[in-house]
């Protein structure tokens, strides 16, 4: 067991240290002309936010620049899962309850541990908060906010309502516009 869970750390550590030394999920030619964070997110590194012993991370799977807080919790991401730019899997919390700088002191429960099973697609600015499971091969369309279990084969997207009108001018008749006497120009 234990031999185990030190393989499993040794494991994740090492894939972080591969991704910040360019061996991993990194274009093949260096680009020029960009600071540190520009260049971080175009090699697609991840953050760790927290113990990095509390990562487990697949070897097949491709984190790009994702953002992983452990102060609340675990983070399990399965076999060939991918992720999309600008994600973030949040395992900590604050209380709400209180006032102050103690509110700003992190609560550090375990019980906020975020898990992502085999073949899950997390699209880019997806936030996933914990505690939640994402289920086999399911996809976490652009821009979500999952903070639910989320089942196997499951697509999750946002759905917005698009709202086109037409501007009206004052004071100036356009083509299309209606005159003040309620005919069209």
């Amino acid at each position: 067991m234990l031999a185990e869970y030190c393989a499993t750390v040794m494991r994740t550590v090492r894939f972080i240290s591969e991704a910040f030394a360019g061996k991993r999920n990194t274009p093949g030619s260096v680009l020029h002309g960009f600071g540190h964070r520009g260049a971080a997110r175009l090699y697609g590194q991840p953050v760790v936010s927290g113990p990095v012993s509390r990562v487990r991370v697949s070897e097949t799977a491709g984190l790009a620049n994702v953002l992983i807080n452990t102060v609340g919790g675990c983070v399990d991401i399965g076999e060939y899962v991918f992720f999309g730019h600008d994600v973030m899997l949040l395992t900590g919390t604050h209380d709400f309850t209180v006032t102050g700088p103690d509110r700003q002191i992190p609560r550090k429960e375990l019980d906020r541990s975020i898990v992502i099973e085999n073949g899950a697609w997390i699209a880019s600015r997806s936030v996933i908060i914990g505690p939640c499971r994402i289920g086999a091969n399911a996809v976490i369309g652009c821009g979500c906010i999952i903070d639910f279990d989320v089942p196997a084969d499951t697509v999750v997207k946002v759905r917005q309502e698009i709202v086109k009108d037409t501007i009206r001018y004052r004071g100036a008749t356009r083509p299309g516009q209606l005159m003040a006497e309620g005919k069209k120009g």
